[in-house]
Order: C-alpha cells, then structure tokens, then sequence
C-alpha cells in the first residue's frame, strides 16, 4: 500500500498517543533512568522523543505506562531509526519491541484496536 508516495513496510496498526515511557541504553557505562513521551505505538513498538542521541541497534530497556488497566509494560527494545527534530537538540527513535510477554503484545494490539475503531 502506498502512503504519501512511499510503500508501507509496517506490519502493524499505529495509534498516535501520548503516554510516559521509562527507558535506559543497555551497556552504556553512564546510562541512567530517562522520562519521556510516546508519539504513537503499535504491538510491535513505538516511537518516542528523547534529549540524546541514541544510535540505531542500540538495546533499551523500556518501561510504557498504560492508562488501560493501570499497568506498566516493561520489555526490552533495540533503537531501528533515529531522527534529528529540525533545530531541536531532540531526536524521535522507532523503537522496536524484543523482549515483551505474549500478554502485554496482546493488551497493547487490543488497546490499538479499540483506540482505532
């Protein structure tokens, strides 16, 4: 399916939400705790704004607080593209999820389904 004359390569539903992420670099000796927001999620990832340069491949371990059954999702992501935010010292990262519980996917698929319809 094109899409402003680009072919769609996702293979899920994206709804565009704010909700707060928790996330911090795996294996980066000053890593610490970072807040931010969602700009819009799937079952398959989201994508957040951040203060920082995060690389591509980089591991994540991401925590989502979701407003559907007060409940935090935790999982470990991997960084699939990073973009600089125009003249901003602020970058959006497609962040995709790797270690996520069979349970949380399906919430998050539900949650995107009802949202969207």
């Amino acid at each position: 399916m094109y899409e402003n004359g680009f072919i769609e390569k996702r293979t899920f539903s994206r709804l565009d939400c704010s909700m707060p992420v928790q996330y911090k670099r795996i294996g980066a000796i000053d890593s610490q705790d970072n807040r931010t927001l969602t700009k819009n999620i799937s079952e398959g990832g989201t994508r957040i704004v951040v203060d920082e340069y995060i690389p591509v491949n980089s591991r994540l371990a991401v925590v989502l607080s979701f407003p559907f059954k007060g409940k935090n999702v935790k999982t470990f992501s991997k960084v699939v593209w990073a973009k600089r935010r125009s003249v901003q010292a602020r970058y959006d990262l497609g962040v995709e999820f790797m270690g996520i519980t069979i349970a949380d996917r399906r919430d998050i698929a539900q949650f995107v389904r009802d949202k969207l319809s």
